[in-house]
């Protein structure tokens, strides 16, 4: 499961307008991992949209609770994790494997379409041969 948290900071003032924005809760929602689309190494993973657990927190509280952000290296998820969390929220080993050969499949894909792309791009800055009459 993810726990989605939704936070802003205590007080802001527009400069502009001279209005006030105030935040005193947090409110964390929980949600499942669900099999996604799209060219991962692994199968894809994504939220599902049924509510497991919903939490409201005071700001200061959980400011001062709250665990230290995660790198974005940290917040990357091997094959192997991507794997383990479909399972653990009730995919087959079936589903996840047809989804990890649709992702391949899809990265392939995307690097033929990059590399099409850049050719015909390096076509068009030749500069074009005068022919001499």
């Amino acid at each position: 499961f993810l726990t989605n948290i939704k936070t802003s900071s205590r007080n802001k003032t527009s400069k502009m307008t001279g209005r006030k924005v105030a935040f005193s809760n947090v409110e964390i929602i929980e949600l499942p991992y669900t099999i996604g689309s799209g060219p991962t190494s692994g199968a894809p993973v994504t939220l599902g949209w049924d509510l497991i657990d919903r939490s409201s927190f005071n700001l200061d509280f959980f400011e001062h609770y709250r665990p230290p952000r995660r790198t974005k290296p940290a917040l990357r998820l091997s094959a192997q994790k991507r794997r383990y969390l479909l399972l653990k929220n009730g995919h087959s080993m079936n589903e996840i494997e047809s989804c990890e050969m649709e992702a391949l499949r899809l990265r392939k894909e995307r690097i033929m379409s990059i590399r099409t792309h850049r050719k015909l791009h390096a076509l068009q800055m030749k500069p074009v041969a005068s022919k001499a009459a």
